[in-house]
């Protein structure tokens, strides 16, 4: 694999780390601002609250990508992204982190953004499906190395997991010396000659920001309830908070890597229905777990589901998108992605309250096989109008 490649691939995992490198310190962090007003809230919010500002931040950042360059916003989000993450090191208010990780959020949004759009950037098509595979599986195995390794730093001490964010300066000289600014000459990119957007494919990308944004406010129950739920059913220890939040990554990542072959086979349809039946799965059995063992298992069968979802959205919507406009697409969808991520616990945790972490979880299971069935039902549908209009064309 090039240089190139892998520091495309390296530099996605920094998203992953903006929030779920810390779940496993939140019940420390809740127990050290306990005097503060409506600590249980807040302390969530650290986890979420960069999501809010990735999401208020990828149109605009989206935009400065198509009008001055990726490379000039990369640059200056991986420094934004250094200093807002490592905030909760010194810090010494729970408000003060919370503003801090509203800075790492403003470079997340950024990052995630340069770097999915310089993927397109430089692939079309069977190399650019598996470079998207790729991603979603590099952002899901660092996921894995960033929570197991948050999960035992948060045994040492809340603040250390925080320290991770100095990762970027690792990536800042390789996309330095191995990334370019992308040409536009029709020569080298074929998919330039796309110019049109045509009114259903505008309807398909709103259908799809809406359908990141559901999935994330459901997903993001993993990283913000799950380490409160372990405590419920006696799982006391942080590390093993990060191996069970870890395992759904790792499981994802595996997923994705076999994302190129799958697509080969079915349709993005099909791999929706197929990636919400297992989380839907997953969420179920999590909701019956009594044990640790089966949270694992859980979180496997979830991880199957959830690995394919963010390859096969952001494919989906790169393959009807005009050049000029990627970096306004991915953009939005970024926004779409995050927003579902802070939304999470302003929208489970009522329900939380009122139900409980385990029937929450159960109502999540109902909400994806749902979704799951919808694909299903238009899959069928349109499997049956072509075998009708294959049976009425003459010679058939």
């Amino acid at each position: 694999m090039n240089p190139r490649k892998i520091t495309l691939l390296i530099g996605s995992t920094l998203t992953v780390m903006s929030g779920a490198t810390i779940a496993p310190s939140l019940p420390q962090i809740q127990h050290t601002f306990s005097d503060t007003a409506n600590v249980e809230l807040l302390t969530r919010l650290v986890l979420t609250i960069p999501a809010l500002f990735i999401a208020l931040g990828s149109p605009l950042l989206g935009a400065l990508n198509d009008k001055i360059g990726r490379l000039p916003v990369l640059f200056i989000c991986l420094l934004i992204y250094t200093i807002g993450g490592t905030g909760g090191l010194y810090l010494n208010s729970l408000m003060a982190i919370i503003i801090s990780r509203a800075v790492l959020g403003i470079g997340v949004a950024g990052i995630m953004t340069s770097f999915t759009t310089l993927i397109g950037d430089y692939y079309h098509g069977d190399e650019r499906n598996q470079m998207m595979g790729l991603q979603a599986a590099f952002m899901a195995l660092g996921g894995f190395v960033f929570l197991s390794s948050g999960g035992v730093l948060a045994d040492i001490g809340w603040r250390w997991p925080f320290a991770t964010y100095t990762f970027a300066l690792v990536v800042l000289p390789m996309v330095w010396m191995f990334l370019k600014e992308p040409s536009t000459n029709l020569s080298e990119q074929s998919d330039l000659t796309k110019t049109n957007f045509l009114s259903h494919e505008k309807i398909l990308v709103v259908l799809t920001f809406f359908l990141g944004l559901l999935f994330m406010i459901i997903f993001y129950m993993i990283p913000v309830q799950l380490p409160f739920y372990l405590k419920e059913i006696d799982i006391e220890s942080n590390t093993l908070a990060g191996i069970a939040l870890a395992s759904l990554t790792l499981m994802g990542g595996i997923a994705s890597l076999f994302y190129r072959k799958l697509k080969t086979r079915l349709t993005f349809n099909m791999v929706y229905a197929f990636l919400f039946l297992m989380a839907a799965i997953g969420y179920f059995i999590i909701s019956t777990a009594h044990n640790y063992t089966i949270v694992i298992i859980a979180q496997v069968i979830s991880g199957l589901g959830f690995g394919l979802f963010m390859p096969n959205a952001v494919l989906c919507l790169m393959n009807m998108t005009p050049f000029r406009l990627r970096g306004r697409i991915v953009g939005g969808f970024t926004t779409a992605i995050f927003l579902g991520q802070f939304l999470s616990p302003i929208v489970v945790q009522p329900l939380v309250k009122f139900t409980g972490l385990s029937t929450s979880f159960k109502m999540a299971s109902y909400i994806l096989f749902a979704i799951a069935i919808v694909y299903l039902v238009g899959i069928v549908k349109n499997q049956l109008k072509k075998n009708a209009k294959a049976s009425s064309t003459p010679g058939v």
